[in-house]
């Protein structure tokens, strides 16, 4: 085990003390409806996923698996992201909306750097504990002056998020 991981199962699952299961189960959207208007074509089966904070770890589930991990300001960052699909936030922006209004963070550059760097790392650690998340945030995450979670229409995500 990992110092930044903790395995789901340690302190209860917090999954299955709601009642929740998270294995493998999807649903399927309405032939021919778009979720919120944010689907423009017909989508397939929508993975459900979870990615919220539980004192100092992230419970984290994509799909079938689940692991918890450290606090960080990398998943800060992608939780800002995650929760607003498809829209383009400057990187100074995501700092405040993470709850880090920090001064020095005002000059663009450095926030974009910051920002950048932090979800990078927390991508490579998600990498070693959780591939399938690992593999949908490499494809759909971008970072830069401007960051943005940019899921596939045809493989909808059902993302339940913390604050």
């Amino acid at each position: 085990m990992h110092g930044d991981v903790l395995p789901a199962g340690i302190v209860g699952n917090p999954i299955e003390r709601r009642g929740e299961s998270w294995r493998s189960e999807t649903t399927t959207m309405a032939a021919g409806q778009p979720d919120d208007g944010t689907a423009s074509v017909a989508c397939g089966p929508r993975t459900r996923a979870l990615f919220r904070p539980e004192g100092e770890f992230w419970t984290i589930a994509f799909g079938s698996e689940v692991c918890r991990l450290r606090d960080s300001a990398g998943l800060r960052y992608l939780a800002v992201l995650l929760g607003r699909p498809g829209v383009k936030v400057l990187a100074a922006d995501v700092v405040v909306l993470a709850g880090r209004a920090d001064r020095a963070l005002t000059d663009r550059e450095r926030a974009r750097v910051r920002i950048t760097h932090a979800i990078r790392t927390t991508m490579r650690r998600l990498a070693r504990h959780h591939a399938a998340l690992s593999e949908h945030l490499r494809a759909t995450v971008s970072t830069g002056t401007y960051c943005a979670y940019q899921p596939d229409p045809r493989r909808p995500v059902e993302w339940e998020l913390g604050t």
